[in-house]
């Protein structure tokens, strides 16, 4: 499934990323620990997401980057994270793989929100008094993780 980021524009990118010609490629290192304390991932390549937001023309207002992605699985991601992270099709020059073939990786951003299979990010806004957490999701169902 191609992204789509919505903002005041809506743009939907290439299926395949690297064929992604509109916006630059930026291969950056970024350790991803996983709970399970493993590390994932040194050289992430991809698409800076702040290039995305500008494109999409956030509205100023915006202070969360909500991001859907496969099976469900929903995090918030506050805006000033989101403009250090790549929507990564590459992981150590192999592609993300299976059908996950985006991933939202960033420095400031733990891996329960470097979502998989990115399909969605849009420019939300959230007054101090609500939660990112009430409109995450991690897509389970009877038990299963799905994302």
């Amino acid at each position: 499934m191609a992204p789509t980021i919505i903002g005041t524009e809506e743009l939907t990118l290439p299926a395949t990323l690297d064929e992604c010609e509109e916006f630059p490629v930026e291969q950056r290192r970024i350790p991803l620990q996983c709970h399970s304390g493993r590390t994932i991932g040194e050289q992430w390549r991809g698409v800076p997401v702040d290039e995305l937001v500008f494109a999409a023309e956030m509205p100023e207002e915006t202070t969360h980057l909500l991001v859907h992605g496969a099976g469900g699985y929903r995090m918030c991601v506050e805006i000033r994270d989101a403009f250090d992270c790549l929507l990564a099709y590459e992981c150590n020059g192999e592609p993300v793989g299976g059908d996950v073939a985006t991933r939202l990786v960033g420095p400031a951003i733990d891996s329960t929100h470097s979502v998989k299979g990115v399909q969605r990010i849009e420019g939300i806004h959230l007054d101090s008094d609500e939660h990112p957490s009430e409109l995450e999701t991690t897509g389970e169902s009877e038990g299963e993780p799905s994302a």
